[in-house]
């Protein structure tokens, strides 16, 4: 049983497909999509209010809903 668990597990291992490792991905995407992202979240127009229901409320208007 255990010669057949090795066997098996030894064709699983080999015919397994090979993927490439990314090397060095924050210099070449990482660094690049954080800094479109800031960008994004830095040019939304935010006045501080919040939308509850449907309706405008002011920041600290409902202290118990977490966002």
């Amino acid at each position: 049983m255990k010669l057949l668990l090795l066997v098996v597990g030894l064709v699983v291992a080999a015919s397994a497909e090979y993927a490439e490792i990314w090397k060095d991905y924050h210099e070449e995407f990482g660094i690049a999509e954080a800094a479109r992202i800031k960008q994004a979240e830095q040019s939304m127009d935010f006045d501080g209010a919040r939308i509850v229901g449907g309706q405008a409320s002011s920041l600290g208007q409902h202290p118990h809903l977490v966002s």
